[in-house]
């Protein structure tokens, strides 16, 4: 007929797919503020590395790039449970939804919590690529991160946000105390707490426990958590200072 297709017409250097109104992006771009609040953003090939089935609060998935590496993990919040369910660690995902960064009004840190989820008028899709890849883990310093100036601090704390780390040869300065009215429990660490939002954590650990390892994905925005994946990777007798 002499037509153009849409796909056909769009510009070459265009990372707009052509089949809807997502913009191409990786994880960092997604966190960068080069992009926008509120940008259509569509994840492509990403990892899952946490998915939270554990505890009165749940749904919520954490997805990271291949690589690792600073800024390359982020939340996703507002999937269908059907969805959700499906999820295992590793699974290889294409992710398309709205950017969204957000602090609470009682809020005074000056922190914003981002993720990616369902805008007003576009859901949030998932589709699982049906195969999975191994999660790079990147390994973070808890003493030297808790013994930097205030600002630098949390510079480190953002960066890894919605990443997968591990803790080596950490000491806990607490015992298990409980959260608010949520019923998690947590304890404390040099520069983290470990939450108990995706997994129970063991009534042993006391003030001065020793671990080896503390692994999981991390939570910048709610008081600066390491948040251990279900079963917990949290193994202790290590050598602490």
């Amino acid at each position: 007929d002499g037509g153009v297709d849409a796909a056909d017409s769009m510009p070459p250097d265009s990372d707009a797919p052509p089949d809807g109104p997502f913009v191409a992006r990786t994880i960092q771009e997604v966190r960068d503020p080069s992009t926008p609040n509120g940008t259509l953003v569509q994840l492509t090939g990403v990892i899952v590395t946490a998915v939270d089935t554990y505890g009165p609060r749940t749904g919520d998935v954490w997805v990271q790039e291949p690589g690792g590496g600073p800024n390359s993990g982020i939340k996703v919040v507002g999937l269908e449970s059907t969805v959700v369910s499906t999820l295992q660690f590793r699974d290889v995902v294409d992710i398309s939804g709205v950017k969204d960064e957000f602090a609470l009004s009682m809020d005074t840190t000056g922190r914003t919590a981002m993720e990616i989820t369902l805008s007003p008028t576009v859901p949030l899709t998932l589709t699982k690529q049906g195969i999975t890849a191994t999660v790079t883990l990147d390994f973070v310093d808890a003493d030297t991160v808790a013994a930097l100036p205030v600002a630098q601090r949390d510079q480190e704390y953002r960066k890894w946000d919605g990443a997968y780390v591990q803790l080596t040869n950490v000491k806990a300065l607490t015992g298990l105390t409980n959260v608010g009215q949520t019923g998690d429990k947590r304890f404390q660490l040099p520069a983290y707490y470990v939450i108990s939002w995706h997994s129970e954590l063991p009534a042993s650990i006391t003030t001065g426990t020793c671990f080896a390892a503390v692994r999981g994905v991390v939570d910048y925005f709610f008081d600066y958590l390491v948040v251990p994946p279900q079963g917990g990777v949290l193994t202790t007798g290590g050598v602490c200072p």
